[in-house]
C-alpha cells in the first residue's frame, strides 16, 4: 500500500510499497527514455553490472551519462519514494546533445 506524503497542505509524494518498484517522473517529453530506462532496470544482470561498475570519478560525474545512469539505477534500486525525478541524468543527456550539436562529439 502507499502512503501519501502531505507537505504544506498538498500531497507531494507517495512511498513506494513493499516488495513494489519506484517509478520515474515525467519531466516533459521524457515518457519514451524513462520507460527504456525502466526496461532495462528490469534486466537483472545488467542491473548488476551497472552497480557493479568502476565509479566515474567525483569531478566529471555531473557529465558523465554513465555515472548518471549508474546513479540512477541505485536510486531505483534503494529509493523509498513511489517515483524519483532524474534530473542529473536528463542533464547530462542535455550536456551531450550540446556537444554533439556544436560538432565536439566525434566518433569513440
Amino acid at each position: 500500500m502507499h502512503r501519501l506524503i502531505e507537505r504544506k497542505g498538498e500531497i507531494t509524494e507517495t512511498l513506494r510499497a513493499p516488495g513494489g518498484f519506484c517509478g520515474l517522473r515525467n519531466g516533459g517529453a521524457t515518457c519514451y527514455m524513462n520507460s527504456v530506462i525502466q526496461q532495462l532496470f528490469m534486466q537483472p544482470r545488467l542491473r548488476q553490472l551497472l552497480l557493479g561498475a568502476t565509479l566515474v570519478p567525483r569531478e566529471q560525474a555531473a557529465g558523465s551519462q554513465f555515472a548518471q545512469l549508474q546513479l540512477l539505477v541505485a536510486q531505483l534500486a534503494l529509493s523509498c519514494q513511489g517515483s524519483i525525478k532524474p534530473d542529473g541524468f536528463w542533464g547530462s543527456c542535455r550536456v551531450r546533445m550540446r556537444v554533439l550539436s556544436l560538432g565536439g562529439g566525434g566518433q569513440g
